[in-house]
């Protein structure tokens, strides 16, 4: 058992834990908090991508960060990570993707293509960004973009798949709310990768 004094020990629980306290005490990321710890979750992010070969997580939100006492982020759960890049060329290949993503991918953070899979299309490590994209919104808005749609008992890859995102009141620059939109784009081909969303991040330091 981990103790306090153990240096593996992330005395604050997940990053989940640390926005529904916010959300209770109605007190959200400071900015700069919020720009400091996703650039060090995005750093992560980018050790699977640019790995040899490629690494998709494929199942990142606030539950899979652990932060210590310091607000330091550590991503976490690995058992659903897999070789980010795939072809698939047929309905039995597109129909194991989607099964497997149905089981391993938490539909609120799931990326659209992952929801339905076409018989013939290319897979990448931008399943990530989505999903990342929508942490993000969570850190700002302290839930996922779709649990109110999942709260209502709408349909979540409905939703998903239409792609609209609509932003609560909240106190961020408008800059992160343009990057919530770029790395949630619903076209996997036109979504933007780790690099630029660090690149984009780091200005916002």
């Amino acid at each position: 058992m981990l103790t306090e004094t153990d240096p593996f020990f992330l005395q604050r629980g997940t990053l989940h834990d640390e926005l529904e306290r916010r959300k209770v005490s109605r007190s959200p990321l400071p900015h700069s908090s919020l720009v400091t710890m996703f650039h060090a979750i995005s750093l992560a992010v980018r050790e699977l991508h640019s790995s040899s070969p490629p690494l998709a997580h494929r199942d990142i939100k606030p539950h899979n960060v652990l932060l210590s006492r310091d607000m330091t982020p550590l991503l976490m759960d690995f058992g659903s990570c897999t070789p980010a890049r795939v072809s698939v060329r047929n309905m039995r290949e597109a129909q194991y993707l989607q099964d497997t993503a149905a089981e391993r991918a938490s539909m609120c953070y799931r990326p659209p293509e992952l929801f339905q899979v076409s018989s013939s299309c290319d897979i990448d490590e931008r399943t990530d960004i989505w999903s990342l994209g929508c942490l993000l919104y969570a850190m700002m808005c302290g839930h996922s973009p779709y649990d109110p749609v999942y709260e209502r008992g709408d349909s979540v890859a409905l939703a998903v798949q239409a792609g609209k995102i609509e932003f609560e009141e909240h106190g961020y620059s408008e800059d992160l709310v343009q990057l919530v939109t770029e790395m949630t784009n619903v076209d996997i081909n036109f979504r933007i990768n780790i690099e630029t969303v660090i690149e984009r991040v780091k200005s916002l330091l």
